[in-house]
């Protein structure tokens, strides 16, 4: 099972990581979470100054007790992709970093009690491996 099902199953508030994109932004995406809809949250961005509308790329549901660690862990490790320090934005490819955020919240234990949010090592050379060819 995966560790995002487990957490909807706790009863816990239920919250969202999201995966935005915005056409004004060729190759950056938004990475964050919201406790409302992520349709809601993507409007709210929107209308704080953005040329175009930002659009859903994915969302994952996760546990409200858990979600700004896995929101953390994700920044920390998107962080050589990220244009600022203080905002949100990362210049990576949104299906690279759907692929990333779909690993790093789903690498669990299968013992409900010890679940954990892990990105493994694997896709995380992966992604750099992938950086340093677009470099080149």
């Amino acid at each position: 099972m995966l560790c995002n099902e487990w957490l909807n199953k706790k009863g816990t508030q239920m919250t969202y990581i999201y995966l935005l994109i915005n056409e004004s932004m060729p190759n950056v995406v938004k990475v964050g979470y919201t406790n409302k809809s992520v349709k809601e949250r993507a409007v709210e961005l929107y209308s704080t100054g953005a040329p175009t509308p930002f659009i859903i790329f994915a969302h994952w549901k996760v546990s409200g007790d858990k979600v700004q660690t896995i929101e953390a862990g994700l920044h920390r490790e998107l962080s050589r992709y990220r244009i600022s320090n203080n905002r949100e934005f990362f210049k990576i490819e949104p299906k690279k970093a759907k692929f990333f955020i779909s690993n790093f919240i789903g690498n669990c234990s299968n013992n409900e009690e010890d679940c954990q949010i892990l990105a493994t090592q694997k896709n995380i050379e992966k992604l750099k491996k992938e950086k340093i060819e677009e470099e080149k």
